[in-house]
């Protein structure tokens, strides 16, 4: 983030595919709506399943895109418009400037989980605006027999770190 020089910053995973035209459409997107950080949907690829039937699956969710009780978002969703709301995936387009004042929490241990969230809401606090564009699709890769990364621990101590994670944003 520091060593970035353009207007732009994407932030993603390693085991998401974007669409080919996921910038370009993330970028007029964010300029329509005027976002700060805007982000797509995200599908899960399940065991064996392609992509197509993938999407098939998230087009029949009716859920909200964000869950104000758990904190948390439903990418997979599909909508008709741009819907501005407090948090989105962790795949993100986020203005530059935006890092001038906010930064991310390097406190978050383990597996980083609610880095994210963290960031977001630390924004939202700051008045940046948060979009959902379902426009845009990327694709979590299904994780056969993953061990590195994040999953280079146990199941447990997976977990073990997911409660750490939450327990330290809710008392921020």
């Amino acid at each position: 983030i520091k060593a970035a020089r353009g207007k732009y910053i994407f932030i993603g995973e390693g085991d998401v595919e974007l669409e080919d035209n996921c910038f370009t459409t993330l970028l007029q997107h964010m300029q329509k709506e005027r976002a700060d950080i805007i982000s797509g949907r995200r599908v899960w690829l399940h065991k064996g399943e392609t992509k197509q039937l993938a999407l098939q699956r998230a087009n029949r969710i009716t859920a909200s895109p964000f869950n104000s009780k758990l904190l948390t978002t439903n990418c997979e969703v599909k909508l008709k418009d741009d819907i501005e709301i407090p948090l989105l995936d962790a795949s993100m387009l986020i203005k530059r400037e935006v890092f001038k004042t906010i930064s991310y929490d390097e406190n978050y241990r383990k597996n980083a989980w609610r880095q994210e969230t963290d960031l977001q809401i630390n924004a939202l606090s700051k008045g940046y605006k948060l979009v959902f564009c379902p426009h845009v699709v990327c694709f979590h890769h299904f994780k056969l027999n993953d061990k590195g990364g994040n999953h280079s621990h146990s199941t447990l101590n997976y977990e073990i770190g997911i409660f750490k994670c939450n327990f330290y944003m809710t008392q921020k």
